[in-house]
């Protein structure tokens, strides 16, 4: 039976890649545990979609893929590939959901899709909510 999902991940393309695949992006549809606890680092996730403008602000200290970028819908860390450039103007070329998913230790979640790039994973928890989590979180 195939399951239906209230919302897809929207930070890269919606094609399935195989796992065998070493790409940054992999749909990999895994169960796994939560290895720690990660808190959500933004109360307000934003959205960007392709051809929206933003504002390029400094690289991420911590996950140097990501750069803060401010636009219409607010402000937040995207990947920095996902931009038309660095500085100080960039044209979104990749859509792409802010959302983090706090989890406990312990945490049973199901891994939707790896972002190897960047380090984090789409992933959706038992009672649905859907967002990243450091893939440092969880047991590989």
């Amino acid at each position: 039976m195939r399951q239906r999902y209230s919302r897809p991940p929207t930070s890269i393309d919606a094609r399935p890649i195989a796992r065998a695949a070493a790409t940054s992006s992999e749909l990999t549809m895994r169960i796994t545990t939560a290895l720690v606890s990660h808190e959500v680092s933004q109360s307000h996730p934003m959205r960007v979609d392709i051809g929206d403008r933003v504002v390029v602000g400094d690289r991420d200290a911590d996950w140097p893929a990501f750069v803060f970028v401010t636009g219409g819908s607010g402000s937040g860390r995207v990947p920095v590939r996902y931009l038309s450039r660095a500085r100080p103007v960039a044209v979104v070329n990749t859509p792409y959901d802010t959302s983090e998913l706090p989890i406990r230790e312990g945490d049973v979640i199901e891994v939707v899709r790896e972002d190897r790039a960047s380090g984090w994973l789409w992933c959706r928890s038992l009672d649905g909510r859907q967002g990243w989590v450091p893939a440092t979180s969880l047991v590989d």
